[in-house]
């Protein structure tokens, strides 16, 4: 997760476009899709999201998947 971020913080802060040509799954889908100015899907590209951070929070608070001191500061 945290590369992502940080390849989204780039992107958003230079402006860029994002164009995925192949599959945008999980990190990808959630940070660095969203961050570009523009955005496109070419050709077989895919972007799919599942959870993201307030889902993760979402399943330590209610006991599915408790986060340790460290992940969860992460988060």
């Amino acid at each position: 997760m945290e590369p992502a971020l940080s390849i989204a913080t780039e992107i958003r802060e230079r402006r860029l476009d994002v164009e995925v040509v192949g599959n945008c799954f999980s990190s990808c889908a959630n940070y660095i899709f969203p961050a570009g100015a523009d955005k496109s899907i070419s050709g077989l590209g895919v972007v799919a999201w599942h959870g993201n951070m307030s889902h993760m929070l979402h399943m330590h608070a209610v006991g599915t998947k408790p986060l340790d001191a460290k992940a969860l500061k992460e988060v």
